[in-house]
């Protein structure tokens, strides 16, 4: 589970529909706003949380990896104070529903 939840959080910024993202973590044009998001902090309570209820357990091996890179990615952009909509970049390598 708490890979799970973190993995939803982690998502945010690539979701077509915006209506679950906060209100403060867009700008007027839709954009996400990495910096104000505060989208680490918030995965990382989600996890917190999640180990309380179930206890830990070492989350999936190819999981633990790509959150590790997003992880890394994440603090770039945020360190820039990015403000960009992501699934418009990532949409070109996403397979297309045919």
């Amino acid at each position: 589970y708490a890979a799970l939840a973190a993995s939803m959080v982690l998502a945010e910024p690539f979701r077509r529909d915006r209506s679950a993202v906060p209100a403060y973590a867009l700008n007027e044009r839709n954009q996400y706003r990495w910096r104000e998001s505060k989208l680490l902090k918030r995965v990382g309570k989600v996890g917190a949380k999640a180990i309380i209820i179930e206890g830990f357990q070492s989350p999936p091996r190819e999981f633990a990896l790509i959150a590790r890179k997003l992880t890394g990615v994440f603090t770039f952009v945020t360190a820039l104070g990015a403000e960009m909509n992501a699934r418009k970049i990532i949409e070109r390598y996403l397979p297309r529903n045919k």
